[in-house]
């Protein structure tokens, strides 16, 4: 059986996830998109908006994602205090995850969102976004 290139890069990319950091990963986009459902939050300002998001990223779901993430790509076993917190905060932002949960429209499935997260990790030359 022949795979192509794209599927093997694919499984090789999922494959160097921790489940750690993919059950971390998962645990807090439908923690986030749980707490946007369970409000009416497209009629909320953008304050608002900054405000809830600013919970979220207190949550013990986002520090476990912080932690998951230092361990899966720390640099030479270097532990930089919320370095991983920024970049998290910034990968949720500039994706457009927060304002598409937030105003209640089809956001990329959580695998989707999983497999753009790594790519952001592996390269640190570019910025993340949709």
């Amino acid at each position: 059986m022949r795979y192509s290139g794209s599927f093997l890069r694919k499984v090789w990319a999922k494959s160097m996830l921790s489940s750690e950091l993919c059950a971390a990963f998962r645990n807090y986009v439908g923690l986030t998109v749980a707490e946007f459902s369970a409000k009416q939050a497209t009629s909320e300002s953008a304050a608002a908006l900054l405000e809830k998001v600013g919970r979220l990223e207190e949550t013990d779901a986002f520090r476990n994602l912080i932690d998951a993430t230092q361990r899966a790509f720390s640099a030479d076993d270097i532990w930089i205090v919320n370095l991983w917190r920024y970049e998290l905060g910034n990968f949720f932002r500039r994706t457009g995850f927060y304002e598409s949960v937030h105003a209640g429209r089809q956001v990329l499935n959580t695998e989707d969102l999983l497999e753009k997260y790594q790519a952001c990790l592996e390269r640190n030359d570019q910025e993340c976004a949709t």
